[in-house]
């Protein structure tokens, strides 16, 4: 039974890591060129390359501090915490039909 709780808590885990990337990767898509646009235009027609590796650099921590979160939050003891405020992995009442 353990083992089977460990792997759903990976899994979790795995899958909350692929849903911020996602939503990192939709953001730089679909932001991150009108960023670079406007600073363009601001710095005189030239985005410096140290600015684009930056900006990526920091997409790419946005989504391992996300993850990263989301396996503390996935901890037992962390998770007895988080159902004082409400924030358990248990729903707070059983799901009526």
């Amino acid at each position: 039974m353990a083992k089977h709780a460990r792997t759903d808590a990976v899994q979790r885990t795995k899958r909350t890591a692929v849903a911020v990337v996602l939503g990192a990767l939709v953001v730089l898509v679909g932001v991150l060129p009108e960023v670079l646009t406007i600073l363009a235009d601001e710095l005189g027609g030239v985005v410096p390359e140290h600015l684009r590796l930056w900006l990526l650099g920091a997409a790419a921590a946005v989504a391992a501090v996300s993850t990263a979160v989301t396996k503390i939050m996935g901890l037992a003891g962390v998770d007895r915490l988080l159902s004082l405020v409400g924030l358990g992995k248990a729903p707070d009442s059983p799901e009526v039909v």
